[in-house]
């Protein structure tokens, strides 16, 4: 996951910018439930003038526990009855925006976010929180269960300088050529070109797939302890994953992932399969794509990754996928599952 995050189409003059971080901030945080930004609160705000956040303050409320209940109005601090308060107002369709200020909080103090994360009947989370805090603040190792719970970043980008006219005529050129190599010798990748149909159904996609290739993709090379028929039996295994996610078939779906992984660590294996069939159901329809998988061997393990498209009516991104498996019988589980860099579209 890189540092720096930006979707492309939020760059532009200030009033477009803000309207369209807006606008993908109301469909993002409801599917991740906290967002990094390195943005100042103060320009954050300008840019989301009608999105109306709370700041939890702890020289005002010490623990996050505290400001909950506050807000929500409960009247115990008891984490259990928290958590079960705010499962039913999460049900009941509520939401609340929060702002964090890393600065003002100790590491232990966020860490508590992770505590609370209601998601309700529809798979939304409740709370949807942006943290403001450097990259360097979050490199700290007593950090990394936050981070590793923030999927995405968003961070203010360096402005490009304008290139002269000559520079400009190469890069032109530069691109053509690449854009003309592209087109004739990885029709495999063509599925993130700008002209991608998104009426693309994908339920052939096994028919468009020989043995030991995936989208038109040889078999890896260079895994001296996985044998070619097992990498190809794991990419066949991925585009049958994909196939299931695509159809919303949730026992196929779920059949794919060991019986003890939970995609979220604050979930048990039960709590994120439930979670799970709601995030899958919710959408009218969802259609996947996959790039070229690449295989390699893990002590026993096998890690796969390549680029997927996800769309929905609702949302839509651009996911570099990292999925760890695990032997188990005779066919391969998913025991992890990593969406290493989130591009929404």
């Amino acid at each position: 996951m890189p540092d720096s995050f930006l979707p492309a189409t939020l760059k532009g003059g200030m009033a477009q910018r803000s309207n369209r971080l807006q606008d993908w901030l109301v469909l993002a945080l409801p599917e991740f439930g906290i967002i990094q930004s390195s943005e100042s609160k103060e320009r954050l705000a300008f840019m989301l003038a009608d999105i109306q956040f709370d700041d939890w303050l702890p020289s005002i409320f010490p623990t996050f526990a505290e400001f909950l209940c506050d807000k929500l109005q409960l009247t115990s601090d008891d984490h259990a009855l928290i958590i079960h308060s705010l499962r039913r107002w999460s049900e009941s369709g509520n939401v609340l925006w929060v702002r964090v200020d890393a600065n003002d909080c100790t590491d232990d103090q966020l860490l508590e976010l992770l505590s609370f994360r209601p998601v309700n009947h529809s798979g939304k989370f409740a709370l949807r929180i942006v943290l403001h805090m450097s990259d360097q603040r979050g490199k700290r190792a007593a950090l990394r269960p936050l981070m590793d719970a923030i999927p995405d970043r968003l961070n203010r980008q360096t402005p490009v300088k304008q290139k002269q006219p000559m520079q400009a005529a190469f890069l032109a050129l530069g691109v053509a050529i690449l854009s003309i190599g592209i087109y004739l010798g990885v029709r495999a990748t063509s599925a993130f070109l700008p002209d991608y149909d998104t009426t693309a159904q994908l339920d052939n996609i096994s028919a468009r797939t020989t043995p030991g290739s995936v989208s038109g993709v040889t078999a890896v090379t260079g895994l001296p302890e996985l044998l070619p028929s097992e990498a190809a039996a794991v990419k066949e295994l991925i585009v049958e994953w994909v196939q299931a996610w695509s159809n919303q078939s949730v026992s196929s779906y779920l059949s794919f992932y060991h019986e003890d992984y939970s995609g979220r660590k604050e979930m048990s294996p039960d709590e994120w399969r439930r979670w799970r069939v709601n995030r899958l159901m919710d959408p009218l329809w969802i259609r996947i794509e996959v790039g070229p998988i690449s295989v390699e061997s893990l002590e026993g393990r096998v890690r796969a990754s390549f680029w997927q498209i996800y769309r929905s009516p609702n949302y839509q991104d651009e996911t570099l996928k990292e999925l760890l498996l695990e032997r188990s019988g005779n066919r391969w589980l998913i025991v992890d599952e990593t969406s290493r860099e989130v591009r929404p579209l």
